[in-house]
């Protein structure tokens, strides 16, 4: 009770991945931002799985790296802790992206946590190779900053570690509760009290039945399935309620129907701690 009542005071960041606070007026282009965010996410997952494997893959390397390449030295010289996301096409051993990630520190609450912005290998006016936060081809490019979140009472793991969350609009302590509620919802024992609390309407909601099956027989307890993404969603539905989203893909190798289903949860916070709201589903 404590935490929830150190979150409920606090005041989120009122922008999602450097695109800026969600407003009615500017609602489709919001869309279509989230869309191609989501999009992002979901290649950084392909590039996970055996599947993706094949055609697509990223890599991660750090300062101690014994086959650090070369262009990658300067980079990440005199950055302890630092590291750099290198994603390319295998086939043609073309690199299509770098990102930036920084150390991984603690949160005043306890959350594991580092950030990722893209940087991009360009010239200074001298012709000298540099290294910079805008691609030297487009002048009106807003760089962001990404954050990434883990609740864990172990050392913090490195920065390539797939249990990361990625996080918007949310701070460490408003995380560590939402990953509390997350645990009792996809935990057998904790369900139904969840369920209790929330409008009787969710469970006829699209994709619900799936995953309550997950969580009756265990398979999305204990981590196996997790949050890839928690954000604050204020001013992306109809309503005034400031919401949260918290979306969890299934544990590895798990089909519903042969079809791959993620979930995404919309939970408000109210005087007596989180409260489930609605309940969607996507396919891929």
């Amino acid at each position: 009770m404590a935490l929830m009542s150190y979150a409920k005071h606090e005041t989120p960041p009122q922008t999602w991945f450097g695109l800026g606070r969600y407003s009615r007026r500017n609602r489709v282009g919001d869309i279509v931002r989230l869309g191609c965010l989501l999009g992002s996410l979901l290649l950084l997952l392909l590039s996970a799985s055996s599947a993706g494997a094949a055609q697509y893959s990223c890599r991660v390397h750090f300062g101690d790296d014994v086959d650090l390449p070369s262009d990658l030295e300067d980079l990440l010289e005199g950055k302890p802790g630092a590291a750099v996301r290198v994603c390319g096409v295998l086939a043609q051993s073309e690199t299509i992206y770098r990102q930036e990630l920084s150390k991984v520190t603690r949160g005043p609450s306890g959350a594991c946590q580092f950030t990722q912005r893209n940087i991009f290998p360009t010239e200074d006016e001298t012709g000298l190779p540099i290294w910079s936060y805008r691609p030297p081809w487009e002048n009106d490019y807003l760089p962001e900053i990404v954050h990434f979140m883990l609740a864990s009472d172990e050392p913090c793991p490195r920065q390539d570690d797939l249990s990361y969350t990625l996080v918007s609009g949310v701070s460490d302590g408003l995380f560590m509760a939402l990953v509390r509620f997350w645990e009792r919802f996809s935990s057998p024992e904790h369900l139904e009290d969840i369920l209790s609390r929330s409008p009787s309407s969710i469970r006829h909601y699209d994709g619900f039945e799936s995953l309550e099956r997950l969580i009756v027989a265990g398979k999305a307890d204990h981590g196996q399935l997790r949050p890839s993404s928690i954000r604050f969603a204020d001013g992306f539905y109809p309503d005034t309620t400031p919401r949260y989203e918290i979306t969890a893909y299934p544990p590895t190798g798990i089909s519903i129907g042969g079809r791959y289903e993620f979930w995404v949860l919309s939970v408000d916070l109210g005087e007596d701690g989180f409260r489930l709201l609605s309940i969607s589903v996507g396919v891929h």
